[in-house]
């Protein structure tokens, strides 16, 4: 402002902004590898403050390091971790899938019987085993040079013992019987051509509570997983005890060998009759089960399973089967042969030591089962 000093007048002129005067940049917020860093500058004149934003780093990382190496059936997994904030990332490594060397034969194969040949992974020793054909009868001179058996019987076969497991196989030349009982490896007859079939048959019990009727699976054949050396047997020729009026068992047992060729019990129709097995297993638990029926007719038949009947460890199983082609599915028929069939499906829950199995007629079922032998497994094997 500028004054007059005559009158006082005062004029005025204004003078330009200075403008600001800003200092350096200066990081505030250091920026990470996910999240902005911030900067501020500042005027040395009025102290305004500006702010601006830095980009985020993004991660550094560095090389895939193995933290578990994978094997024939896991998977193994890799790790990746960031220089900056430390973030470790994964990727899963296929499983190897197993290396196998060369085949050993572990069983020799004889005439008649199959033998077995192992293959191991060379990086985990896992062992695949598989079959090896009966090698036949090599005859030289009506002898075979192999298992010694005398090439020819001019059709008078001894098939042994008709209560022998391999029935219908001549012992002196190994000559295979039409309707020779089948002896099963790998799902085939190791007699001929043979390959069972599994019937799924339901029953009118519902033992397991889950609604519906239990199914029951049989077969002409024994199921291989019951033929090991775990198995536990029980004869019912010469392990079940009777009671009453059984009198195929009684009668086979007194040396009645016609018309009652082959040795199965039963509980007679409307009866209280029942037979009685006991086992001892070395561990309690569950075991699978499987039976060996006659199948007489088509009738509907069924039979009630108590275990260890009036313990604190009781358990009741009622089954049934109305199979209208049951014959005729399982090769079965009432003559010398009665290959008869296997059923599976059944699980007991068995203590350590002796247990008692009772088998009466099914609860509500007129007609009754024609038993022959028992055959258990360890559920988890």
């Amino acid at each position: 402002a500028i004054t007059c000093y005559g009158c006082g007048l005062t004029e005025f002129m204004y003078i330009p902004a200075l403008g600001h005067s800003f200092g350096d940049w200066v990081e505030i917020k250091a920026p990470t590898c996910t999240e902005e860093g911030e900067m501020a500058i500042t005027c040395y004149g009025c102290g305004l403050t500006e702010f601006m934003y830095i980009p985020a780093l993004g991660h550094s990382f560095g090389d895939w390091v193995e933290i578990k190496a994978p094997t024939c059936t896991e998977e193994g997994e890799m790790a990746i971790t960031c220089y900056g904030c430390g973030l470790t990332e994964f990727m899963y490594i296929p499983a190897l899938e197993h290396s196998f060397g060369d085949w050993v034969e572990i069983k020799a194969p004889t005439c008649t019987e199959p033998g077995e040949m192992q293959t191991r992974c060379v990086v985990c020793d896992y062992a695949f085993i598989e079959s090896i054909p009966a090698k036949g009868h090599n005859i030289q001179d009506g002898v075979c040079t192999e298992c010694g058996v005398i090439a020819f019987c001019d059709g008078d076969h001894d098939y042994g013992n008709r209560f022998d497991k391999k029935w219908g196989v001549c012992i002196n030349c190994g000559y295979v019987d039409d309707n020779h009982e089948h002896a099963i490896a790998n799902g085939k007859c190791v007699y001929c051509d043979y390959e069972y079939a599994i019937f799924e048959v339901p029953s009118s019990f519902d033992n397991d509570n889950d609604g519906a009727a239990d199914i029951f699976y049989f077969s002409a054949a024994l199921p291989e997983e019951f033929t090991g050396e775990n198995v536990i047997w029980i004869d019912a020729f010469n392990d079940a005890l009777a009671n009453s009026n059984h009198m195929e068992y009684d009668a086979v047992r007194g040396g009645m060998t016609n018309p009652l060729p082959y040795p199965h019990v039963y509980c007679y129709d409307m009866s209280d009759d029942e037979l009685v097995y006991t086992i001892n297993v070395e561990k309690a638990g569950t075991y699978n089960v499987a039976v060996h029926y006659r199948i007489k007719d088509q009738k509907v038949r069924g039979a009630k399973f108590i275990i260890n009947e009036g313990t604190a460890n009781e358990q009741v199983i009622n089954h049934t089967y109305g199979w209208n082609y049951a014959d005729e599915a399982c090769e079965t028929r009432n003559n010398d042969f009665l290959i008869g069939a296997y059923m599976t499906g059944l699980q007991f829950e068995l203590v350590e030591g002796k247990n008692i199995i009772t088998i009466r007629i099914a609860d509500g079922v007129a007609k009754s089962e024609h038993f022959r032998d028992l055959y258990l497994i360890p559920a988890e094997a």
